[in-house]
């Protein structure tokens, strides 16, 4: 997008950005892990305080959501270990169903039908979420900033950690 080769950028929020933005609300994430698993018995979100010890399902280096990972671990007190980089967040997910580590993927990035357990996080981590382009926004990308508008999308729970 900075190069101004894309006509929409959607994801979280640019730090700095000159041309049009539009805020499209929060974009929660959540531990992916195998069935098998210890965890995939709790009953509530878990702390990733809990997982300091683990190898991990990581981002490669330059992946916004490896910085999300990287943030929302130091904040729970530790840097995680990889046990495997990927630059797809649905194979970050089935990594992590595979038993290779936990995963931090965006709830919406979750392929639907896997096999794994799904749990939230505490406190919850996430981020703002945004659509950007390099000029004003054309016809076409209007009318569909218009369908992303009418997408019911849950607030900033209380307490969230959000990345930047």
């Amino acid at each position: 997008m900075r190069a101004g080769i894309g006509d929409l950028g959607v994801g979280p929020r640019p730090l700095s950005w000159d041309g049009p933005l539009e805020p499209l609300g929060w974009q929660g994430s959540v531990l992916v892990v195998s069935r098998t698993d210890p965890l995939a018995r709790s009953s509530g979100p878990v702390r990733l305080d809990s997982l300091a010890d683990r190898q991990w399902v990581l981002f490669e280096p330059h992946h916004g959501l490896l910085d999300l990972v990287l943030t929302a671990c130091a904040h729970a007190g530790f840097e995680p270990r990889g046990a495997v980089e990927t630059s797809q967040v649905e194979a970050a997910a089935r990594l992590a169903a595979a038993g290779l580590g936990p995963a931090l993927v965006p709830e919406n990035a979750v392929p639907i039908g896997l096999d794994a357990a799904v749990l939230q996080v505490d406190p919850p981590v996430g981020y703002e979420l945004a659509a950007y382009a390099p000029a004003p926004f054309s016809p076409l990308v209007a009318e569909y900033l218009t369908v992303l508008r009418a997408q019911p999308r849950p607030g900033r729970p209380p307490g969230a950690l959000v990345v930047r």
